[in-house]
């Protein structure tokens, strides 16, 4: 072979790697960015045009942890700056999740060369040091073990799913500033059901359901028909993980569809089911960790904010509180970093900026101590335990804006009255 047709082969080999780096470079807002005003259009900035017709919800996947997918108008087709006009302002305080997919192109019809996720959490109303009453939604209704604030019927308000022991069900807001609640059943035949959480598993711009039910090993989801008095079909991701406690919904992988990650108590094990982004999913699962003794709950959030998700866990096990930092691969791996050791049968754990200085703070309900602890992060994943309360044998909680006065409230499952429980933050 001679020089000329080597050299030849070499520059096309050159030119089509040039044609298959595509690659995101910045945003607006920055991710983990914490003060993002509610009418806000988010821009993303690449190396190269976009092409016009990949600008779409299935390539740029935007969500809302409260709202699900939320709907908008693309702009700035074939410039490298694309920009996303939401079609309503955002909720106050909460957190948005924007997901690059490798379905993107450019105008030379590269593919984005690593899919990308970036979150961002809007801006709260003004506050100084949170104080909280209390609230009862439901007495008497059974021991509850897990609750989770999410607008099930889509009138922009916020309603609550609950799991209890033989129950899912979900409570319909009333919208009013200081809420009413009517109780409705999604599932009366689950085996101790321990954990809920509701994302868009199906992509079809309603919010499902995921549970995880301990006596009967038990991951399934519950596929929301959209309508505004829903009905639910029941669906199963795997029916033998052992001692199945806690399950949360999240795009581990950066490809633009919820995955699932799993708490299991009685084999000790953090793990993910990676969805394989179909209207009918398939799952595979993807262990993280198998020495978690007692593994309660899971939680995922960007902790130290570089792009990527991470996942918070709860074990009863030595009473810790872990954080697994993801290195942001498409097949993840995950380093293990210790939060507490103190929090006595750990049940579950949360995560939000509590004190509005743009990092994400960690939530905690510690079973034989009877403690709600929160515990600020300094931004290096560095945390400091404050104790809210102990007198509340908890199972779950959450922090969610409940009445819409744009501050963060916290919300609380537990056994010993069997209620669930508000801690509001009140404007002063």
């Amino acid at each position: 072979m001679n020089k000329t047709a080597l050299l030849l082969i070499f520059l096309c080999c050159y030119l089509n790697n040039l044609k298959a780096q595509y690659s995101f470079i910045s945003s607006t807002p920055a991710k983990a960015s914490n003060t993002v005003t509610l009418d806000s259009d988010i821009t993303m900035t690449f190396d190269s045009p976009v092409k016009t017709s990949t600008l779409n919800t299935t390539n740029i996947v935007i969500t809302g942890k409260n709202t699900g997918i939320i709907p908008g108008v693309f702009s700035g087709g074939e410039t490298t700056s694309v920009i996303f006009n939401p079609t309503n302002d955002f909720k106050p305080g909460e957190l948005i999740t924007v997901t690059l997919t490798s379905g993107l192109q450019n105008t030379s019809n590269a593919s984005l060369t690593t899919p990308h996720s970036f979150s961002f959490t809007t801006k709260n109303a003004s506050m100084t040091t949170p104080f909280f009453t209390k609230g009862i939604i439901e007495l008497g209704g059974g021991t509850s073990y897990s609750v989770f604030a999410v607008d099930i019927d889509g009138d922009d308000d916020m309603d609550i799913v609950s799991a209890s022991s033989g129950k899912i069900k979900w409570f319909e807001s009333d919208g009013a500033s200081d809420p009413s609640w009517t109780a409705n059943d999604i599932d009366t035949g689950v085996s101790l059901a321990h954990s809920v959480f509701a994302s868009d598993i199906d992509g079809d711009g309603d919010m499902d359901i995921v549970s995880a039910s301990m006596s009967d090993n038990t991951i399934a989801w519950y596929e929301n028909d959209g309508n505004s008095d829903p009905s639910w079909t029941t669906n199963y991701v795997d029916t033998n993980l052992n001692g199945a406690h806690s399950v949360y919904a999240a795009d581990i992988d950066g490809d633009g569809d919820m995955d699932i990650v799993t708490a299991s108590y009685a084999n000790n094990t953090i793990a993910w089911y990676e969805n394989h982004g179909t209207s009918d999913p398939s799952w595979t699962r993807v262990d993280i960790d198998t020495n978690r003794g007692r593994a309660h709950s899971v939680f995922v959030v960007d902790i130290d904010g570089d792009g990527d998700m991470d996942i918070v866990s709860a074990s009863g096990d030595g009473d810790h509180i872990v954080w697994y930092e993801n290195d942001g691969a498409s097949n993840p791996s995950w380093t293990a970093a210790v939060i507490d050791t103190n929090a006595l049968d750990a049940r579950f754990v949360f995560a939000a900026d509590m004190d509005g200085d743009g990092d994400m703070d960690v939530l905690s309900a510690s079973y034989a101590d009877n403690t709600i602890a929160w515990y600020e992060n300094d931004g290096k994943g560095n945390f400091t335990r404050h104790v809210l309360s102990r007198d509340q044998m908890a199972y779950d909680t959450m922090i969610t804006d409940l009445d819409g006065d744009g501050r963060k409230d916290i919300l609380v499952a537990g056994q010993r009255s069997q209620n669930v429980v508000w801690f509001r933050n009140p404007k002063k």
